[in-house]
């Protein structure tokens, strides 16, 4: 489940970049592609099973997933009224690119030994 969402995450965010924001206005393309990856990406360390690395297993998984859901409700206040969207936006966006990277690093520098224990 977890390399679906992070799959829908990528390529809804592509889709962001392939229907722009209007200079004024909003389309409705690109809100929904930018919540349906917002969603995804947000969801996505959720899917962390036991005896994974740690930076995959449920409470780690749990904790980003928290952290994530945080900023997106900031977000959608600020996108009803704020006067941060492009702020609250970017903190978000940048928290979820940098998930995947963190999961990424951290499993190659751990040894094979590390990233399965047996306890």
């Amino acid at each position: 489940m977890g390399r679906i969402l992070l799959a829908v995450g990528g390529v809804a965010t592509i889709l962001v970049a392939a229907f722009p924001q209007p200079e004024h206005g909003s389309s409705p393309e690109h809100t929904l592609a930018a919540g349906a990856a917002f969603i995804a990406l947000t969801c996505w360390p959720l899917a962390a099973s036991r005896g994974s690395p740690f930076v995959l297993r449920p409470p780690t998984g749990a904790a980003a997933t928290v952290v994530f859901a945080v900023l997106l409700a900031v977000f959608f206040v600020q996108l009803h009224g704020g006067n941060q969207i492009g702020l609250t936006e970017r903190l978000l966006a940048g928290a979820q690119s940098l998930w995947p990277a963190t999961v990424t690093v951290y499993l190659r520098h751990t040894s094979p030994a590390d990233a399965n224990p047996t306890d």
